[in-house]
């Protein structure tokens, strides 16, 4: 069956011109997307169903019968620990202890408390707490520091950021632009740097015209002319014939400058590539506008890093009304977030002989098409630099509201680098077409083996084990609980009811938490790690596939999940490096529901680090890099062995596919010893003041949430 969807206009999408609605639809009727075949000759958005045929095995019935049980037992077994869970909590609330801390809470919040009362009432709370966890010396250290800084005796870089910031982002970035200086006030000094550079490479800048609108255009001309940076040319493929349309975009006297090429040539890859002369080639979409520094400052990173072929920059959104607004604050270069959104988009610049290379290979290429040439180039690209500056303005246009030409690209991108998968839409309802969930086929199942430490608090791994059992739809894996000298009678009776796949092995002594997986590494007997809390609970059936599919590629180190409080905010979305004085989780607190900053929570991305709450090594790479660091008996384990893995040249992957529920410190008070921040900081303080790669500067370094730093 051949689908050719109406077209709903170029306004966004609807839900009938949506590839996901086509294919759930014809599913129903035993009908599938052949993913293999283009109908894109028949339109735009045409797919080709066809029917999927399978007769019933002997004996299929009475098997999916017996599984249909054994997914009742469990549902039974579910209710009851719910139940039981319940009856727990009722009972606690019926105590004296709990009926005045409720009294005490309720008075409390009656109670009228200025600012430094508040502030030393925290302080003396987290004394409290540290003195219980760490000791009278790291209580004091600790009560000092903090007395320090409050009285502004020491001060940090994240005392300079405004704390509180209107929550709506137009508003941030408004505010954000009235501090940023005049891009245009300082010609001669950008000249005068430009003078002493030993690579002042010609720029050409190509602008592919498709629907001529000469307002528009002649503003995209206009910022091409507006550059500091004066070694560039301008080459524009329009619509013909060339001469008179030239004179009336550009006027007369521009039409004739030796700068302006403007061809009726080929308008394909090749062609693009064979009218251009500069070294460096890059390109402005007809609607849209360079800061005057854009070209001053790539060529500036060119000349930083020569092994660069490929650099990007930041950008926002010209409105109707010549308003800035819609900005995005792009992470440094993240090869799996390219294959979930075009992050990169707009105005690469590349080496010319990258981009001959690639128009060699495909001659044919739509050069407006940058999805896919940016995927291309990036596949060859030795090194790909980031500007993390607004030098890119998108102008009001038509966008393409349709995923077909996406997910081509990015299956396309996918056989070319040697693997088997598929596109998938993001779980968040919230997010439009243009972004996607590269899945990968497995090329092998080996056995994963989870490590899952515990004290106590036996109805949490209950909990744990019975999500993992009825919700993971991977083989084969093996379940190692590594017992810290639990006490309590109805844990231990537990631990001794398991079996089967499960296997507890005593580990006694003061609690380390990177000895613990250590020892439970040395015992497993699986290819793959994963490293799991005894407080979390599994939510996707195909989450520990999700993980495999990147921990079985080569250049993958470690895998991590999206974690969700059980209110389902995000507890965890990766962990960023310089937010809150050191250490942060991305998007903590947002909605799950919520796109948030530019779909990030939702796509699978590389991440500096990723909690060991939930996350996934090859062994081979655990033990290349020589496991947790067992001197952070607590805090910072996971992640000092992430950026260990990072440093040997792997990546680490966050996948959302992966999402659990997460009770953080339900089994163990959440403590930071300041033992391990320091030795933290000592060895990766650097990285730290340098700033986290997947995460822009000029985004907060006081918050979680991705708003702008001000």
């Amino acid at each position: 069956v051949l689908v050719a969807p109406g077209d709903k206009g170029a306004q966004g999408r609807t839900a009938q011109g949506s590839r996901s609605y086509w294919s759930r639809l014809f599913a129903e009727e035993g009908f599938f997307l052949d993913v293999d075949f283009d109908a894109h000759w028949v339109a735009q958005a045409a797919m080709l169903f066809v029917p999927c045929r399978i007769s019933a095995a002997p004996g299929s019935v009475e098997a999916s019968r017996g599984e249909l049980e054994v997914l009742r037992r469990r549902a039974q077994e579910s209710e009851m620990a719910a139940v039981d869970l319940a009856a727990r909590l009722l009972g606690i609330e019926g105590t004296v202890a709990w009926r005045l801390v409720e009294r005490s809470r309720r008075l409390a919040a009656h109670v009228p408390r200025p600012w430094p009362l508040s502030y030393v009432m925290r302080l003396v709370g987290r004394t409290v707490e540290v003195l219980a966890d760490e000791g009278l010396r790291a209580a004091f250290g600790r009560t000092v520091f903090k007395f320090e800084r409050a009285l502004g005796w020491v001060r940090t870089p994240e005392d300079h950021e405004v704390q509180e910031v209107p929550s709506d982002r137009e508003e941030q970035y408004r505010l954000w632009l009235e501090r940023q200086p005049s891009s245009a006030g300082d010609v001669e000094g950008g000249r005068e740097l430009v003078g002493v550079w030993r690579y002042r490479p010609r720029v050409s800048v190509v602008v592919v015209v498709r629907v001529a609108e000469t307002p528009f255009l002649r503003k995209a001309v206009e910022s091409v002319f507006d550059q500091i940076y004066p070694f560039w040319e301008l080459c524009i493929s329009p619509v013909p014939p060339a001469e008179e349309w030239g004179r009336e975009v550009l006027g007369a006297d521009r039409a004739t400058d030796p700068r302006i090429r403007i061809t009726c040539s080929r308008s394909d890859l090749a062609g693009v590539a064979a009218a251009t002369s500069g070294e460096l080639v890059g390109f402005l979409g007809e609607h849209d506008r360079l800061a005057p520094d854009a070209l001053l400052e790539v060529v500036r990173r060119f000349n930083e890093q020569e092994a660069t072929d490929f650099v990007y920059t930041d950008e926002d959104e010209f409105d109707a009304d010549e308003h800035r607004r819609a900005p995005f604050f792009k992470p440094d270069w993240s090869p799996d977030l390219l294959l979930s959104l075009d992050y990169v988009s707009r105005f690469g610049v590349v080496r010319r002989r990258l981009l001959e290379t690639v128009a060699t290979a495909a001659p044919g290429l739509d050069p407006t098409d940058l999805y896919d040439l940016n995927l291309r180039l990036t596949e060859q690209a030795r090194s790909v630099g980031h500007v993390p500056r607004v030098l890119y303005h998108r102008g009001p246009r038509c966008r393409d509201g349709s995923n077909d030409r996406g997910c081509r690209a990015v299956e396309r991108a996918l056989q070319r680098r040697g693997y088997s998968g598929w596109v998938e839409t993001p779980a968040c309802l919230a997010l439009g077409p243009e972004f996607r969930i590269m899945r990968y086929a497995l090329r092998t199942r080996p056995l994963v083996s989870i490590v899952i430490p515990t004290r106590d608090r036996g109805h949490l791994l209950r909990l744990c084990l019975q999500s993992v059992e009825a919700k993971t739809n991977y083989e084969p894996y093996e379940v190692i609980v590594l017992d810290n000298e639990s006490r309590e009678p109805e844990t231990l009776a537990y631990l001794a009811s398991l079996g089967g796949r499960v296997r507890v092995l005593p580990y006694p002594g003061p609690f380390n938490y990177a000895v613990i997986n250590n020892f439970g590494a040395r015992q497993a007997r699986g290819e793959y790690l994963l490293f799991l809390n005894n407080d979390v609970h599994v939510i996707r059936a195909d989450w520990m596939t999700g993980m495999v599919e990147h921990a079985q590629r080569p250049e993958v180190g470690a895998v991590g999940a999206k974690l969700l409080y059980p209110d389902r905010r995000i507890q965890h979305g990766g962990v960023l490096l310089g937010v809150i004085a050191g250490t942060g989780h991305a998007f903590r607190n947002q909605p799950d529901e919520e796109p948030g900053y530019f779909g990030l929570a939702h796509v699978v991305r590389n991440c500096s680090a990723v909690t060991a709450a939930c996350m996934m090594v090859r062994r081979q790479v655990f033990e290349e890099v020589g496991g947790f660091d067992d001197s952070f008996r607590v805090q910072f384990n996971d992640i000092d062995l992430c950026l260990r893995i990072r440093r040997k040249g792997y990546l680490v992957v966050y996948t959302p596919v992966a999402t659990l529920y997460h009770y953080e410190g339900a089994s163990r008070r959440v403590m930071r010893p300041l033992a391990d921040e320091k030795r933290f900081r000592a060895r990766w303080g650097e990285i730290i003041r340098r700033g986290d790669p997947y995460y822009n500067p000029n985004l907060t370094r006081v918050r979680e949430d991705w708003s702008l730093r001000l």
